[in-house]
Formats: C-alpha cells, sequence, structure tokens
C-alpha cells in the first residue's frame, strides 16, 4: 500500500473542478428523492425502493449544467424524532442535517398524493428557512394525484401561504418524468436572483417610500429608518441604520422584507437584515 500510494500523483485542482454552488435533495423517507437524483444525473446513481430509509448515507455527485459545474446530493429521509430508535438512522439524519446546513441550495421535496403536507416537512421547511438557505418546493409524484387529493393539498397549504408564497414551487412526477427537466433551471435562476447586485440608492429610496406611506410603531413611538444599504453577502444582505434598534423584530423586519420582495426579484431567496443604531 506504501508502494502505492508513493507512485500515485498528487491530484491537481484547475478551477473546473469547483462546483459554482451545492444543491442539497432533502424530504421524508419515500418522497422520490433518489428517483429525482437520478434523473437529474441521468443514470442509476441511488437505489430506488419503495421500501422507505433505503438511504443510508448522503450521496454526492457532480454535473455540468449549461457549462457550470454543480455538485448534488441525495440526503437520507427525515423523519420524526420520536420514530427514530435505531443508531444507524440518527447517525443518518445527523448527516442529512449536515449536508443541509453546507449546502448553497435546498430542493425540498413533499410526497403530493398523500394530499397533505405533515408537521416534520413543516418543521424541515422552518429549520430551512431558520438557516437562510435559498429554496425550492417540488410537490413529487403528482401522476398519483386526483381530484380528492389536490383539494385537501390545497386545502393544507393555505395556513402556511405566508411562507410558501415566497417560494418557487414546482408540480414533478418521478415516474413519467413530468417537469423534471425544467428542475436546473429553477436552480439556476435561484442562484442568480440570490447573486444579484442592488443599488443602495435605490434600494433605499424604495423602501422608504413605502414606509412614508405606511409607518411603523411601537409603543406609540414612530420607528424611524434613516438609511438602509445593502452589503456583500451569500443572500441578499441588508443594514438598516434605526432610531430603536430593540424594537425591531419580526414583525417590522417582516414588513420591510414585503417592501423589498414586492419591489425586487427575491422568490426563493433568504434576506439577512442587519439592524443598527443611528
Amino acid at each position: 500500500l506504501d508502494y502505492v500510494a508513493s507512485v500515485i500523483p498528487e491530484p491537481t485542482k484547475t478551477a473546473f473542478d469547483v462546483p459554482k454552488y451545492h444543491v442539497s435533495i432533502i424530504g421524508k423517507p419515500n418522497a422520490g428523492k433518489s428517483s429525482l437524483m437520478n434523473l437529474l444525473l441521468r443514470r442509476d446513481r441511488t437505489i430506488v425502493s419503495d421500501v422507505a430509509g433505503t438511504t443510508r448515507e448522503s450521496i454526492t455527485e457532480t454535473l455540468y449544467h449549461c457549462s457550470d459545474l454543480v455538485q448534488l446530493t441525495d440526503t437520507a429521509g427525515i423523519r420524526k424524532k420520536r420514530n427514530v430508535t435505531e443508531d444507524l438512522e440518527s447517525l443518518m439524519v445527523k448527516s442529512s442535517m449536515k449536508t443541509v446546513r453546507e449546502s448553497d441550495l435546498i430542493l425540498m421535496m413533499i410526497d403530493a398524493s398523500s394530499g397533505k403536507i405533515t408537521d416534520q416537512e413543516l418543521k424541515l421547511l422552518f429549520m430551512i428557512h431558520e438557516l437562510k438557505k435559498p429554496m425550492i418546493l417540488i410537490f413529487n409524484k403528482s401522476d398519483l394525484m386526483n381530484e380528492y387529493t389536490s383539494q385537501t393539498l390545497e386545502s393544507s397549504l393555505d395556513e402556511y401561504d405566508f411562507m410558501l408564497k415566497k417560494l418557487p414551487i414546482i408540480h414533478t412526477s418521478c415516474l413519467t418524468e413530468k417537469n423534471v427537466g425544467k428542475i436546473f433551471a429553477h436552480v439556476d435562476e435561484l442562484w442568480q436572483r440570490c447573486q444579484q447586485k442592488f443599488n443602495s440608492t435605490e434600494v433605499d429610496d424604495t423602501v422608504k417610500a413605502a414606509l412614508a406611506n405606511r409607518p411603523m410603531y411601537h409603543n406609540r413611538v414612530q420607528l424611524k429608518l434613516f438609511k438602509i444599504r445593502v452589503i456583500p453577502g451569500k443572500v441578499p444582505t441588508f443594514v438598516l441604520h434605526v432610531n430603536h434598534p430593540q424594537w425591531y423584530g419580526p414583525t417590522q423586519l417582516g414588513c420591510i422584507e414585503n417592501i423589498l420582495r414586492k419591489n425586487y426579484q427575491l422568490k426563493g431567496c433568504p434576506i439577512e437584515f442587519s439592524v443598527r443604531k443611528v
């Protein structure tokens, strides 16, 4: 082994070896993640089975899309904590969560044929939202949908429209390959949106104009935004210079976020805020 190691040349890396971004497929067991991975790679890289939990570890491959090298990872399905009884599955879940934290974009897969979004899937959505990861929501198994399951799914999503309306949504079928070919176009568009450049002066004028019509208050004290500027970041990041930073909570920041989303192409992009006192 020492001799073999001595004659193998050192690996060389070029700029072309570095992926442009890292995409992970995440969801509950048996949502179709491995099938999607194989379709995107155009080869059978992962095992596909009706038995949930077939994927035991994160599987990563690279592929070219429009001359860009992309890293794609299929993760093990994540179940509710109380349903995880084996040490191996516990390690699988930890591996999947580590992959999500290291990813640049997330494809969140949901089995649409069940006609609802489960508590575990909601927890995953909120977790990815908290981690500030760009995300595309994929409702898979549309070939198994009927009018009843379509209506029940739509009803179960209404309650979470405040978050889902911010995300690109694709309805797919890995069996018939419906809309699978559109996924990487959506991924590339989302990446471009997250990397877009903003004009700080234009953003400042836009947000201030909107707040002039609907000023924000806390305990009858007006919250004033003196300046908003853009700083570099993995996702669109804005610094707010205000009079009372301690009173800028989720409601106030959500108001400014809605103004930004209304005036700029930010669907699927998380937004970071840094609030500072003038």
